[in-house]
């Protein structure tokens, strides 16, 4: 232990000449260190899309833009609740590209890119504010393999919101950093150009502003709190015009024109306390230590963070050692923990009052409501230990610390190396997850590797399972609205002779007629019910209820005719072949007889039977 010791911790009041030596990187190796963690990244984040596939909500932003004009209308439609003008865009390209095997392979890419470019804005940001130097390394790191960012890369539709307000957060900090130092007009611009971008993209870009305020008081001003806040507002009065104007006329808009399902508050139940412990205590408290190292794959592809109790605790037996040994070693460290405290507090309310209300405090364990929190902890742990440039107060040893020991760069890179191992290990098993067990996945590709495969069929359409899209989301949880997503060779027809219908594995098979009502025997021997040029009315042995009907009637016909057939208020036209067949027909109402007309002069049509039921897959 007395060899390890010095490696790892050095005497606070020893002679620098006595201590380990300091490894230095001049800043053009820093950046190409940088690169390398950068294509790493770039490396996994690939293997971990190309793998995988869209989800429920996916299905509904493609359905709902495929042949839609992109113009100021479908941009501007919320979606779900938000106003996302960039994620319809990007969705509009994504559906517009093709059938959804080509789709994909866009929305990769475009997630790629917009994860790259987050990436950099992180890489900028931590230059701008505390320079090229080793120590933004392990920052740099944190950010590119967390599993805080794995649910919003994997699910297309969260990606698309979550994706771009990283990018924007990281941006608008180094731009707003630039500002402060110089009060120069075009860093101003550029901050708030980027702030509107993002809500554009995103309503919780509105997090980021308070970031912005407490980055100006924090760092850029002196005194206490009521001096800072009148020289911040004496001295940045323009973005404070800016900021404040932007915020504003967005909120007015998003009451307006974005209209907010009502959601019935659940209190006295302690959801509050529930939800902190779920969304703070675990999902983040294990994820910010390299976890969460396991998830609950009960409701797949998506995965909530499942971390071991022990792991959890010792997780915060870290974070707030790291904030106790940061207090007792530097100066004004507690406005730094402020901020991913604000960050914090913002996403958990947001999602108190949103989603929590209605799916319960274990929605807190999904830890895409977080991935914005992740920027927040890169920005503290950096304004903790590193001093930042040109500010007026910037964190800073203690004259006289008030701990004996401090840690080394040794220490530093193992608890990087073991936050890598887990961050990563964290992540590829939630990908996992999404390449292994993915119902829509499966079910989806089976429907229409059997449609291709027969060149075209006729299909009932209907609901698909629970698991692949849920009821919430008719009428885009029917095969009607997904399979033309896939195959323009499906045909979903109110009348077929070959009809087929689709089991809840995916399995298409011919439909059989689950019947609840049939027609009564026919007069006539070996004819049934025989229909001429005049047309019959073949009678049921009961009447039906008003609600939708499949039929099928059995038949022997002549010659080739057509024919229409009638139930209720319901009127079809179809073809009938020459011999014994069957015709499938959608039929809606209450009735209690079929009429079949419109036969070619000297044709004879034998119906056997009429069966009104529930279209079903048969046998294979």
């Amino acid at each position: 232990m007395d060899k390890v010791w010095p490696w790892l911790f050095h005497v606070e009041d020893e002679d620098i000449r006595t201590r380990r030596p300091v490894l230095a990187l001049d800043a053009a190796s820093v950046h190409v260190v940088a690169l390398v963690l950068l294509l790493g990244q770039v490396a996994l984040r690939c293997w971990m899309l190309v793998g995988s596939w869209f989800y429920t909500d996916d299905y509904r932003l493609l359905a709902q833009s495929r042949g839609e004009s992109l113009d100021l209308d479908y941009l501007t439609a919320p979606f779900d609740s938000q106003f996302m003008p960039v994620g319809r865009l990007l969705a509009w390209v994504v559906s517009n590209t093709g059938e959804v095997a080509t789709g994909w392979g866009t929305a990769v890419t475009l997630t790629m890119l917009t994860s790259t470019l987050a990436a950099l804005a992180c890489w900028w940001m931590l230059v701008t504010v505390f320079g090229a130097r080793l120590e933004v390394l392990p920052l740099f790191a944190l950010y590119l393999y967390s599993a805080l960012s794995a649910p919003a890369l994997m699910w297309w539709a969260a990606g698309l919101n979550q994706l771009p307000l990283q990018a924007v957060w990281f941006t608008a900090v180094a731009t707003w950093v630039h500002y402060l130092r110089g009060r120069r007009w075009p860093w101003l611009a550029a901050t708030t150009a980027v702030l509107v971008v993002g809500l554009l993209c995103y309503v919780k870009v509105l997090l980021v502003l308070p970031v912005l305020a407490l980055v100006a008081l924090g760092y850029f001003a002196s005194g206490g709190p009521r001096a800072r806040l009148t020289a911040a507002l004496r001295r940045y009065w323009p973005a404070a015009i800016a900021g404040g104007l932007t915020a504003a006329l967005y909120v007015v808009y998003y009451a307006v024109a974005v209209p907010q399902p009502f959601i019935e508050q659940d209190r006295g139940s302690g959801l509050a306390g529930a939800l902190a412990d779920t969304m703070l205590g675990t999902a983040f408290g294990s994820s910010a230590l390299g976890g969460p190292w396991r998830w609950d794959t009960s409701n797949p592809p998506t995965g909530y963070a499942d971390p071991p109790a022990w792991a959890v605790h010792l997780a915060w037996v870290v974070l707030v050692g790291t904030i106790v040994t940061g207090a007792l070693l530097r100066r004004r460290t507690g406005r730094a923990w402020l901020l991913l405290a604000l960050s914090l507090t913002g996403a958990y309310l947001l999602l108190l009052t949103t989603r929590a209300p209605v799916a319960g405090a274990a929605i807190g364990l999904e830890m895409r409501y977080l991935t914005e929190t992740v920027c927040a902890l890169v920005l503290t742990l950096g304004l903790v230990w590193l001093p930042v440039r040109g500010a007026v107060e910037s964190s800073e040893p203690r004259p006289r610390p008030l701990l004996a020991v401090a840690p080394t760069q040794v220490l530093a890179g193992v608890l990087t190396l073991a936050y890598l191992v887990g961050a990563v290990v964290s992540t590829a098993s939630y990908a996992h997850i999404w390449h292994t067990d993915n119902p829509g996945d499966t079910y989806l590709h089976r429907v229409t590797a059997a449609v291709d495969a027969q060149g075209s069929l006729d299909l009932t359409g209907g609901t698909v399972p629970q698991d692949v899209m849920p009821g919430y989301s008719f009428p885009y949880n029917t095969l009607e609205s997904l399979v033309p997503l896939y195959t323009s060779r499906a045909e979903f027809p109110l009348i077929s002779s070959t009809l087929h219908s689709v089991t809840e594995d995916g399995t298409v098979a011919p439909t059989v007629i689950d019947a609840a009502v049939t027609s009564r025997r026919g007069p006539t021997d070996e004819c049934g019910w025989r229909v001429g040029a005049s047309g019959r009315s073949i009678p049921l042995e009961n009447g039906t209820i008003d609600v939708d009907w499949w039929l099928r009637i059995g038949y022997l016909s002549s010659q080739r005719t057509d024919i229409t057939v009638t139930a209720g208020d319901v009127s079809r036209e179809a073809t009938v072949n020459p011999g014994i067949g069957s015709l499938f027909v959608q039929a809606t109402g209450a009735f209690d007889e079929v009429r079949i007309s419109g036969l070619a002069p000297e044709t004879t049509l034998c119906v056997d039977v009429i069966e009104v039921g529930t279209a079903v897959p048969g046998v294979l």
